[in-house]
C-alpha cells in the first residue's frame, strides 16, 4: 500500500543510520542472558565482570536504538494522522498480501 511504502521510505534511513553506528554491538546479543551474567559478577567472578560490562554496553546501544526508532515511528504516525495500531494493521496487511502472493506464485 501507499501508506506502507511511505512509512518504509521515512523509517528505513533512520534504521540504517542507527544500525551502522552500533551494529557491531548487536552481534550475538542475548538480553535474556544478562541477568545471569550480572549475578555471576556479583559473586566476584572477575572473568564474568568484563563480559557482563560489554554486554551491558551492548544492551544500552540496543535500547537506545529501540527508543530512537519508536520515537521516529510515533512522530511519523502523528504527521500522517494515524495511530500506531493503524500502522500495525497496515503493515500486517502488507505482510499477509506479500505472503499470499508468494503462495500463489508457488502453485
Amino acid at each position: 500500500s501507499l501508506l506502507v511504502g511511505h512509512y518504509l521510505d521515512h523509517i528505513q534511513p533512520v534504521i540504517d543510520e542507527m544500525a551502522a553506528a552500533d551494529a557491531h554491538l548487536f552481534v550475538g546479543l542475548d538480553p535474556l542472558a544478562l541477568p545471569e551474567a550480572m549475578l555471576a559478577c556479583s559473586r566476584g567472578q572477575k572473568e564474568c565482570a568484563e563480559s557482563a560490562e560489554h554486554d551491558l554496553q551492548r544492551m544500552d546501544a540496543f535500547l537506545r536504538f529501540q527508543r530512537r526508532i519508536s520515537a521516529e515511528v510515533d512522530c511519523w504516525c502523528q504527521s500522517q494522522g494515524i495511530t500506531d495500531s493503524e500502522l500495525d494493521a497496515a503493515l500486517a496487511a502488507a505482510v499477509a498480501a506479500e505472503a499470499d502472493g508468494r503462495e500463489t506464485k508457488g502453485t
